[in-house]
């Protein structure tokens, strides 16, 4: 059978009466609590807080990287060129500079001081005997004499090598010969004797030598090809350059004698010839 509790009314709280007004004669109530975050959901437990974030950094549920571990700007950090690499490079186009400068000054007080001046060149005498373009085989001896003057008051010229060619019209070589080396003083003069022999040619050269031969006069071309040095005088030689010339005497017209196969350069004749480096 089924008891019945009786509430007993000493236990129970007088109702509160709701006037509007709080009663004078009673204490405030206290404020309420301040509210951190929301309440959990019914059956699920409170978020995970993680770890406190110090002053100034943004607490978002993410850890955050230590300062030192954030590169702020690789790519910019990576395209700078290293210091020691263009100081580097700096140091080399100053010393070319340098360089050139230096050179430039050297070549100017050369010039003004030793005042260097190519060997002048002159053709004394040019001969030719035994000439006969009425064989099939061209056959000539040829020789030459000239006279070489070293302008320079402060250096010596020393020819190492001399090779001599005698052309006909301009582009056809009749003979070559190499020719003893020979040195000058300052001021000096030295004298240059060319002998050669021409023994066998074409049957279409032979044709335009022998129709040029007719005329009684022909005109000829005496070249030269010059590797020398140009020291400064005196006992040290702190100057030395090497030069290498080519002299060209050009139409130097010779008659011949009759019908004989000998001729020689008209007297007063002579020429000086042109000297190219």
């Amino acid at each position: 059978m089924a008891s019945l509790s009786i509430e007993n009314p000493q236990n129970q709280e007088p109702k509160k009466e709701l006037t509007g007004q709080p009663p004078s004669d009673r204490s405030p109530p206290n404020p309420p609590p301040v509210v951190t975050g929301y309440p959990p959901v019914m059956g699920y437990p409170p978020p995970y807080q993680g770890y406190g974030h110090a002053n100034g950094y943004n607490q978002y549920p993410h850890t955050q990287p230590p300062p030192a571990a954030y590169d702020h700007n690789v790519s910019a950090y990576q395209a700078q060129p290293p210091r020691g690499s263009s100081g580097f490079a700096r140091g080399i186009l100053v010393a070319l500079s340098l360089l050139v400068v230096f050179a430039c000054l050297s070549s100017i007080v050369t010039w003004i001081v030793l005042r260097p001046e190519i060997p002048i060149f002159h053709v004394d005498a040019f001969s030719v005997s035994g000439f006969n373009a009425s064989t099939p085989r061209f056959v000539a001896n040829w020789e030459a004499n000239l006279t070489v003057d070293n302008p320079n008051t402060r250096l010596k010229v020393y020819v190492q090598q001399i090779q001599s060619f005698i052309y006909f019209d301009d582009d056809e070589i009749l003979a070559s010969s190499l020719l003893d080396p020979f040195s000058m003083d300052t001021k000096g003069k030295a004298t240059i004797f060319a002998k050669t022999k021409t023994d066998g040619s074409g049957q279409a050269l032979v044709e335009d030598l022998s129709k040029a031969r007719d005329k009684g006069t022909m005109s000829f071309s005496l070249r030269f090809v010059v590797l020398s040095t140009f020291k400064s005088s005196g006992s040290s030689s702190w100057w030395i350059k090497h030069v290498s010339m080519r002299v060209y005497c050009e139409d130097l017209e010779v008659a011949f004698v009759g019908a004989t196969g000998n001729g020689a350069l008209a007297p007063g004749k002579a020429k000086d010839c042109l000297v190219f480096v």
